[in-house]
């Protein structure tokens, strides 16, 4: 009966342990990456439906709060999985596209999102003017 007890013990320290080391890079993996390629690949589309506007001698749409403007919305789906907030300004001349976090889905928890941003400047011709970057708003990982 020991030695069955041992065994079991070790196998689940076993167990425990590599869970413990591989359950934030399981998570990265499952949940933070498809997330973030959801909130490129969104602002991609936003920014190309803006060119579109931009071609046409349109004013730049701007909106806030995942709010799109008609102009937009028939080009572009926001995803129904929403974590993040959606907008659009101009700031110094240059329209800024940009997703930030919801304050309501951060959280402690395993599949909370981290609070993070991703911009994505084009200038007054539609062209990526200073680049595209995840910015980190707390500690926690992006």
């Amino acid at each position: 009966m020991e030695r069955l007890l041992i065994a079991v013990n070790w196998t689940l320290g076993t167990i425990f342990l590599f869970s413990g080391w591989g359950w934030p890079f399981l998570i990265n993996i499952t949940y933070i990456i498809p997330t973030k390629m959801t909130v490129e690949r969104t602002i991609e589309e936003l920014a190309k439906a803006e060119q579109e506007l931009n071609t046409l001698k349109r004013p730049f749409a701007l909106f806030s709060n995942s709010s799109l403007p008609v102009e937009l919305s028939s080009k572009v789906s926001l995803p129904s999985e929403n974590d993040y907030y959606y907008d659009a300004f101009i700031r110094n001349g240059v329209l800024v596209l940009r997703a930030y976090s919801q304050p309501s889905k951060i959280q402690k928890s395993l599949f909370a999102i981290r609070p993070g941003l991703y911009e994505y400047w084009m200038d007054q011709a539609g062209a990526l003017s200073d680049g595209k970057k995840w910015i980190a708003l707390s500690e926690r990982s992006m």
